[in-house]
C-alpha cells in the first residue's frame, strides 16, 4: 500500500488516498487542513476507511490508524517550530 496525494491546496489543506487493492475493497483516505484566523493556525485532521473488506480488515487497519495521530502531532510540532523561529513583519 502506497498513499498518493490526491488533493494540495496551499495553506489549506492535504488529502492523501491509499486503495487496496481495489476502492471497492478498501479505500482509505487521510487529510490535514490548516484552520486558522490569520494569528493562528491550528492543524486538525481527519481519516476515513470504507469498502467491501473493512469489516474482515478493521484489526489491521486501526493501529495502523493511531500511527496518522503520530504523523500529525510530528507534522503540527514542525509548523510550529517553523512559525516560532520565522521572522516578524
Amino acid at each position: 500500500m502506497r498513499p498518493r496525494l490526491l488533493r494540495h491546496e496551499p495553506g489549506e489543506e492535504l488529502v492523501f488516498e491509499t486503495l487496496v487493492v481495489h476502492r471497492s475493497l478498501v479505500r482509505m483516505q487521510h487529510a490535514f487542513r490548516f484552520v486558522g484566523d490569520g494569528t493562528r493556525c491550528e492543524l486538525v485532521q481527519s481519516f476515513e476507511v470504507d469498502g467491501l473488506l473493512v469489516p474482515v480488515l478493521w484489526r489491521w487497519l486501526h493501529p495502523g490508524m493511531q500511527q496518522f495521530e503520530a504523523l500529525g502531532r510530528d507534522l503540527a510540532a514542525r509548523l510550529a517550530d517553523q512559525s516560532a523561529s520565522a521572522p516578524s513583519g
